[in-house]
């Protein structure tokens, strides 16, 4: 599912009507608070959910309805983002690792993203303006892909020359899945007519997308992108239809990089054992992410009405929290064990939670587990 085209359209027209609720307008806080009866804000959140944790399969709502776990737009995911991003700077560990100036920075980047939902002329026009701004400092993102995968490129200006990030964490990567940059030679070749080209993601197969080899080809007059790019950052790819958020995800690894550090020509995110700040801070924003998706569950299986939890409809409902449950405690358990990264101890408590609260007043479901 892209999303019903009203809904995203609706959601595109308040953010540029009011761009002060940009943050907010999909939080997990005002989702919580949403008319229950519109069941479009628990598929956002189950939805999130199944990407934050790579889950691929249905799930089902109180109503009995069905939905894919994978499967989203930028149109959702980068509002749920951004606030998720201001709520991890505003936090003890973010605070510490995200200056004010590098909050502003990323606040901007991410309020002038340009996709394939606001890709209006006008909106084309101004961010083609601001790529060759040399007033203009802040990194600029521009969504791509075609209709069935998201891939994100992001401009940013180093002293005279323009750095392109190319961002791919799945189908068509082929041995790069991650970030490639490269610096730009024909800066004159960056047209509304080309960001035109980028943006077409609903509107082009995968054979008619403009590919990275065809960007370099246009910017570096070279096709071969191994052969112009000066960094790749490796990065995990994605093993479910979970593309909007990885690619999304693997901006932020861009925006907090330090502005004046250089690296290695070739950076192994999963390698060395140096000190990267902006690795660093990726690591505490993804480990954010998902303890706040998780415990925002959480919050929603608390307050359950027990008294029709037996009602014929519930049971899938109840199934889909059996999956979950079981499946991050399984992911969870194994990325303990290899140590991979730190999860901390609410966030498996969290997912333990789930199905104790889903199953204790089972006695009311004599069949509970045939279900499963």
């Amino acid at each position: 599912m892209q999303g019903c085209r009203a809904f995203c359209n609706q959601v595109t027209q308040y953010i540029q009507k009011y761009p002060s609720i940009y943050s907010t307008i999909l939080s997990l806080d005002y989702l919580r608070e949403a008319d229950k009866s519109n069941k479009n804000y628990l598929i956002l959140k189950y939805k999130l959910l199944g990407h934050v944790f790579n889950l691929g399969g249905k799930f089902y709502l109180p109503d009995g309805s069905e939905n894919d776990f994978e499967g989203f737009n930028e149109t959702f995911v980068l509002p749920m983002l951004l606030d998720l991003f201001y709520q991890f700077a505003s936090s003890v560990d973010g605070s510490s690792l995200i200056s004010k100036e590098k909050l502003e920075s990323i606040l901007e980047s991410l309020s002038k993203a340009l996709w394939h939902e606001n890709a209006t002329d006008e909106k084309i026009e101004e961010t083609c303006k601001l790529i060759h701004d040399p007033n203009y400092k802040y990194d600029i993102i521009v969504g791509s892909g075609w209709t069935w995968h998201s891939t994100q490129v992001i401009f940013k200006k180093v002293g005279e020359d323009i750095i392109v990030s190319y961002c791919n964490r799945g189908a068509d990567c082929g041995s790069t899945p991650g970030i490639v940059q490269f610096k730009v030679i024909n800066k004159d070749k960056i047209t509304p007519e080309f960001l035109k080209k980028l943006t077409r993601r609903l509107q082009v197969t995968g054979s008619e997308y403009i590919k990275l080899n065809e960007i370099t080809k246009i910017l570096c007059n070279n096709e071969e992108p191994k052969a112009v790019m000066h960094r790749y950052i490796r990065m995990k790819e994605q093993k479910v239809g979970n593309c909007v958020y990885y690619s999304l995800k693997a901006v932020f690894r861009v925006l907090f990089e330090d502005e004046n550090s250089k690296g290695p020509s070739l950076f192994d995110d999963s390698a060395g054992d140096d000190f990267d700040r902006g690795l660093h801070t990726y690591k505490k924003f993804s480990q954010f992410i998902a303890e706040s998706v998780l415990q925002d569950i959480l919050l929603d299986v608390k307050h359950i009405d027990l008294k029709t939890i037996s009602q014929p409809e519930n049971r899938k409902y109840l199934k889909t929290l059996f999956v979950i449950d079981r499946t991050l405690n399984e992911q969870l358990s194994s990325k303990t064990k290899k140590n991979n990264y730190k999860v901390g101890k609410n966030l498996l408590n969290s997912s333990i939670a789930i199905l104790a609260i889903a199953t204790q007043k089972r006695e009311l479901l004599d069949d509970f587990f045939s279900l499963f």
